[in-house]
């Protein structure tokens, strides 16, 4: 059976992400009690106690509940509150000299259990709330009572059941790892006779696509923009080469692999499976407001994501997945005359925004003194074939500040209200028009 306690876990998996770890950890976890556990056991009744008299109401003990229509789903909360509430406590030991408020700012496991912006709510993105929401969907109780509790204080939040969150963002992604991760190794163990443990076939196939996509870019072969006047001549189509090289050249901050004939075809249902891979994304969009990284960090993956639905969601922008970067047999032109479009990633270790306006593309770079010959040859070709009308000259290079995470395109690029908005009045005024 599949429990609430690894729901977060497995709901934000990435479809590449091998699923034997996660299948070992459940099916096969170590004996062995440790302190902590311990200690989290033995203090859950002395919490239960304080919390009955804080709330001014019996808490009732209970067992396993398991899911009336998926019963591979189960849940165990730490109490019952009433006919329509349950509890959930955690006894963290590194909190054991810590106030509830110093735990929640200086331990891991808790510093973004609580949402930044309004400290009395959830979370919606830490794997406990997926723990809670998957204990109230299953017992069909309404809301819970999360506390972080440690000797000295502990701190009570009020967390309500979201059905639709629960169908769409957990059921599916749950039901699918039991029967094709969980299920597969219950009833034909291979950890048991010292095998690696199988991956299902959307795994096979997730990773299948990504590595396509590789594969078909190295053997596409170098390309060349030849440009005789920078400010006037038009990004010209490129041939493809049909001659065999085994020498590597470097082109600006990408190495190429230089061209070879021996290309994989891609047919119509390759190229429909893999733009499927591609922009596919299951962030929660309750969860876009929380994606807010460090001022100095990279753009993560999760991020990107993001920024992707984001766009589509709440903005008339088009835009498409960066990755497609990496598999240029599968970039279309673009007919908007709206789009914007994150570039770059692992062959510059540095990410650039870029925005067409139906007759000049605007490049947002936080690097000083960009140009058109700096952008790598990915770049570059994805630029020609995403917007094969422009010429050179109607290439613009705009100067912006760090842009550290997706929500500043949320509130800055489509609302015009940003946190940030003080550091980038450039790319702030210039999206206000488009908002």
């Amino acid at each position: 059976m599949l429990t609430a306690s690894n729901f977060g876990i497995v709901c934000r998996m990435r479809p590449t992400t091998s699923c034997a770890a996660t299948v070992k950890s459940i099916l096969f976890p170590p004996s062995i009690e440790t302190v902590a556990m311990k200690y989290g056991r033995d203090m859950e009744e002395v919490a239960r106690k304080q919390i009955a008299v804080k709330l001014k109401k019996d808490i009732t003990a209970c067992g396993l509940f398991i899911d009336e229509e998926n019963p591979c789903l189960g849940a165990s909360p730490d109490g019952l509150i009433d006919e329509d509430g349950l509890l959930e406590i955690k006894c963290p030991l590194s909190a054991e000299n810590l106030t509830a408020d110093e735990a929640s700012q200086k331990l891991p496991q808790f510093k973004t259990v609580f949402d930044r912006k309004n400290p009395d709510k959830m979370n919606p993105k830490h794997r406990y709330f997926y723990q809670v929401q998957g204990q109230l969907n299953i017992t069909r109780r309404d809301y819970c009572i999360f506390v972080v509790w440690t000797p000295k204080s502990f701190k009570i939040m009020r967390v309500s059941r979201d059905e639709v969150f629960w169908k769409n963002q957990m059921l599916p992604f749950l039901t699918r790892f039991y029967y094709e991760c969980m299920l597969p190794e219950i009833l034909d163990s291979r950890f048991n006779r010292h095998l690696p443990i199988r991956d299902p076939r959307y795994i096979h196939e997730a990773k299948e696509s990504k590595n396509a996509c590789k594969r078909t870019n190295s053997s596409v072969g170098q390309r060349k923009i030849f440009l005789k006047d920078e400010t006037a001549e038009q990004i010209s189509p490129l041939t493809e080469p049909s001659a065999v090289s085994h020498s590597e050249k470097q082109d600006d901050d990408c190495i190429i692999i230089s061209y070879s004939n021996e290309k994989r075809e891609i047919t119509e249902e390759d190229a429909k499976r893999m733009k499927n891979t591609l922009d596919d994304t299951i962030v929660p969009f309750s969860l876009l407001e929380q994606n807010i990284l460090p001022l100095h960090s990279k753009v993560n993956d999760e991020s990107l994501d993001a920024f992707l639905r984001i766009v589509r969601e709440m903005s008339p922008f088009e835009t498409q997945s960066v990755q497609y970067l990496e598999c240029p047999q599968l970039i279309d032109a673009s007919t908007s005359v709206m789009s914007i479009q994150i570039i770059g990633g692992n062959c510059t270790d540095h990410w650039r925004c870029i925005f067409f306006d139906g007759s000049k593309l605007h490049v947002y770079d936080s690097i000083p003194g960009c140009t058109y010959h700096k952008l790598a040859a990915k770049e570059k070709d994805y630029i020609r074939k995403r917007f094969p009308q422009i010429n050179v000259s109607d290439i613009i290079f705009e100067k912006v500040q760090t842009q550290p995470d997706s929500i500043f395109f949320r509130f800055c690029v489509i609302k015009n209200n940003s946190k940030y908005s003080d550091t980038f009045t450039i790319i702030s005024h210039h999206f206000s028009n488009y908002k």
